[in-house]
């Protein structure tokens, strides 16, 4: 279950998020382990969640991708946990 306050408005839809996947990494990535639905995301975590919806939707799984994503976005890291993501967005 996710660590959001039950009498937030958005409670039901992050713990239903997390409990199929959707925010496993965004979850391990955070310093305290806790997710904030009122902060903002950034531009990889935003893909990761499209990407991952994307793949729950059509019963697929991601792709490896032999690209390298440093050469297309100067500002992603290749070795971050949401470049397969934005590799697989970009390929699509």
């Amino acid at each position: 279950m996710a660590d959001v306050n039950n009498a937030h408005w958005s409670a039901q839809y992050v713990d239903k998020a997390y409990q199929i996947g959707l925010l496993d990494s965004l979850y391990k990535e955070t310093i305290s382990k806790k997710i904030f639905p009122n902060q903002n995301i950034t531009r990889g975590e935003s893909v990761e969640l499209l990407v991952k919806t994307y793949l729950l939707l059509e019963k697929t799984s991601l792709e490896e991708s032999e690209i390298l994503i440093e050469a297309i976005f100067e500002d992603v890291d290749d070795k971050s946990s949401y470049a397969p993501y934005i590799k697989y967005a970009y390929e699509k």
